[in-house]
Formats: structure tokens, C-alpha cells, sequence
């Protein structure tokens, strides 16, 4: 699938890699050359919406069984701020 760890392949976008991928992270959630690639992907949103730190621990309060997508929704609706997870749903959902 991928060249290395670090990288998405070619012609595959961040939201591809995530669909991709998704399945093989929750199994091993330390992965960490995969959770690093992820993070650097997500940062923009909190470097352009720095107040999304404290929506952070929000996420302990969506229950697990929810596939990942409606996760990010429920957290939008918990969220104070929900322009910048509108942003992260965009990161992990536009082609």
C-alpha cells in the first residue's frame, strides 16, 4: 500500500489514506509512524483554530461503537467550536 509509513501513496488524498487506513489504526493504535503522518495532516486546523484544544477531551464522551465519521459529528455537536471541527471533517472527508 504504502511506500513508507510516512508517507500517503501517490494519488491518494489525506481523506483516502484515513478510509484506507482507518481500520489497520484502530486495530493498533501504535502506529505510530501512521498516527504521526495523521497528525501532521490535522495541525492545520488547530493552528488556524487554536480553541479546539480544549474540545479535545470531548472526544472521551462520543461512545466508541460509532463508526468514525458520525464521531466526528458528535463531537461537532459537544464542540464550542464548531467551525473548526467543520474544518477537521473537511480534512478527513474531501477528495
Amino acid at each position: 500500500m504504502m511506500k513508507t509509513a510516512t508517507e500517503i501513496p501517490r494519488g491518494v488524498s489525506f481523506s483516502g489514506f484515513i478510509n484506507i487506513s482507518l481500520s489497520e489504526l484502530t486495530q493498533d493504535p501504535y502506529k505510530r509512524e501512521m498516527n504521526t503522518l495523521c497528525a501532521k495532516h490535522l495541525l492545520r486546523a488547530f493552528d488556524e483554530y487554536p480553541g479546539l484544544w480544549k474540545d479535545v477531551p470531548k472526544l472521551c464522551k462520543i461512545p466508541s461503537e460509532l463508526p468514525f465519521h458520525e464521531s466526528l459529528h458528535v463531537w461537532k455537536s459537544l464542540s464550542s467550536e464548531k467551525q473548526a471541527i467543520e474544518k477537521v471533517i473537511a480534512l478527513l472527508s474531501s477528495d
